[in-house]
């Protein structure tokens, strides 16, 4: 299907239309089944890669909505039309480091399954990425980290494993939006900058608004680099409970360091 494509400009969109038909199909109890998926993953992947030397699919229509996406790597992919993995389930680990979306990215309703990865790191959006309804599953984690400045609103994640927020270093103006995610039982919620000068630089924001901490877990947890709050990056103000009950404050390594050096300016000849 995928040389079909390659050879039949006017129907390539069909074709990979049918490609990622097949990954929207209910998993089969059948030996090859996930290696026919692992194969699918893979030629899109090769197509859409940065540099790629196959015929590039950049520029198609890439729905993935309601698929069952295992092992996927879409590592240094390109994306120049918005991309939908609405109600799409990650198995395992997929990832989709320095991956461009030109148009931005969904995936509402989506969801990581348990022990899963989905990690997005370095990533470049040209629009607006949205999360509304996602779901963390337990012992699943989901790491985000954008590579130039761009929107993630809609983070209404249900959170029972892991979310990892990485603030870069490079760049400004990226922005996460969690207003009404919720946090579950043994869930855990963790921003950080990627490096200590990355929580100083100008148009960080990280909006906490309304999040919800399950009060019956007591593994509850948000862990917020102490540097954010600082330089005023975190608006933390959650629904339940009282912060102090589930907010742990991560020690600033630099703010350490500069307290040591001034105590051994006061005691060196």
């Amino acid at each position: 299907m995928a040389r079909l494509a390659d050879d039949w400009p006017e129907q390539r969109q069909v074709c990979v239309d049918v490609l990622c038909g097949y990954l929207k199909m209910p998993p089969v109890n059948e030996k090859s089944e996930p290696e026919v998926r692992a194969a699918i993953t893979d030629v899109l992947a090769a197509h859409l890669r940065r540099d790629t030397t196959e015929v590039s699919w950049s520029d198609l229509r890439i729905d993935l909505s309601y698929a069952h996406l295992d092992q996927l790597d879409f590592s240094d992919t390109v994306f120049r039309r918005r991309v939908n993995f609405r109600e799409a389930m990650f198995a395992r680990t997929c990832l989709m480091d320095k991956a461009e979306f030109a148009e931005g990215a969904d995936f509402d309703q989506a969801r990581i399954g348990d022990g899963g990865l989905l990690r997005i790191e370095h990533c470049v959006l040209g629009g607006k990425t949205t999360f509304d309804e996602f779901v963390i599953e337990d012992e699943a984690h989901l790491v985000l980290m954008q590579a130039a400045g761009g929107r993630i609103s809609g983070l209404r994640i249900d959170i029972r494993g892991r979310l990892f927020i990485v603030l870069n270093m490079e760049h400004s103006g990226e922005s996460y939006d969690l207003t009404g995610a919720w946090i579950g039982a043994e869930g855990r919620l963790q921003i950080q900058p990627s490096s200590l000068a990355s929580a100083l630089t100008p148009g960080r924001r990280v909006a906490l608004s309304g999040v919800h901490i399950d009060a019956v877990g007591a593994d509850s947890r948000i862990d917020i680099a102490q540097i954010l709050i600082d330089a005023q990056v975190v608006y933390w103000d959650p629904v339940n409970p009282a912060p102090e009950q589930c907010l742990t404050f991560v020690p600033d390594p630099l703010a350490r360091q500069q307290r040591i050096d001034r105590l051994r300016s006061t005691v060196d000849p």
